[in-house]
């Protein structure tokens, strides 16, 4: 099982993230439905990695993914040009739009970046 989208470090913080997530539920979990409320929590965060899981490593990718992707350009030119990364936004799909973005802010991918 390999993903470009997956790191080794981001598998290593998961159980610290799992038991803070934990930590916080049974903190906040009313006194008279803490075993009901721990046991939904617990299902629900299980059900969550396991569907990230099949996006992850077993299709590659997903819409979820192509949109960090292309959010990303618009996040690093937001930074060097704030107005041209709304006239990207709000403006129709155009090759003088794309051209907006370089190999430093890098380039949404196109069949979402064109889409309405």
């Amino acid at each position: 099982m390999e993903s470009n989208h997956f790191e080794l470090w981001e598998g290593l913080v998961v159980p610290i993230y799992l038991i803070v997530i934990l930590g916080i539920g049974y903190a906040i979990a009313p006194k008279q439905e803490k075993q009901l409320f721990m046991t939904g929590l617990s299902v629900r965060l299980f059900a969550s990695l396991a569907f990230a899981s099949i996006y992850l490593f077993y299709y590659g990718g997903g819409d979820t993914i192509a949109y960090y992707q292309t959010a990303k350009p618009f996040t690093v030119l937001f930074f060097d040009h704030p107005f041209l990364t709304m006239k990207a936004i709000y403006s129709d799909y155009s090759l003088e739009n794309y051209s907006m973005f370089s190999n430093e802010t890098g380039f949404p991918l196109p069949y979402i970046y064109n889409d309405n």
